[in-house]
């Protein structure tokens, strides 16, 4: 005995597709819901920040940015520094150092201290990747 092949196939398309809905629901990303402006992260207080950059060969071009902001330095020549209000997020600072030097200073280096109000001095060093270098740089302080 053949049966209805029509409804035969009508059967198995409807079991595809009930089992076909879980697995969708399971595939697609949950909504992210909205948190309320209240609950946003309250913005650190700004410590004042010490800031030397140095270099062993003079960039043609730099730029120090923190918390999406370019850093007014002062200074010509080997040495620069600039002194800026910082928040300080669970006692880490994070810059980010972009460096360009010449042709002839291939592979130069550059050095910068961090020294917040109240903390020690850190350094670190930025090492040019052929002329150019970039680098985000973590500064951490001790609780």
């Amino acid at each position: 005995m053949r049966g209805f092949p029509l409804i035969n196939l009508l059967a198995v398309l409807g079991a595809l597709t009930a089992l076909l809905i879980p697995l969708l629901r399971l595939n697609t990303p949950a909504r992210a819901v909205e948190a309320p402006a209240s609950s946003e992260r309250p913005a650190a207080a700004e410590t004042p920040v010490a800031l030397n950059l140095r270099f062993v060969r003079e960039p043609v071009r730099f730029e120090v940015k923190a918390e999406g902001r370019i850093l007014p330095f002062s200074g010509t020549g080997l040495e620069r520094s600039a002194r800026v209000g910082l928040p300080l997020r669970e006692e880490a600072l994070e810059l980010e150092v972009n460096v360009t030097w010449p042709a002839e200073a291939a592979g130069s280096v550059a050095e910068i201290s961090v020294s917040p109000d109240s903390r020690g001095e850190l350094k670190q060093n930025v090492w040019a990747d052929g002329t150019e270098a970039s680098e985000v740089l973590r500064f951490e302080w001790k609780k």
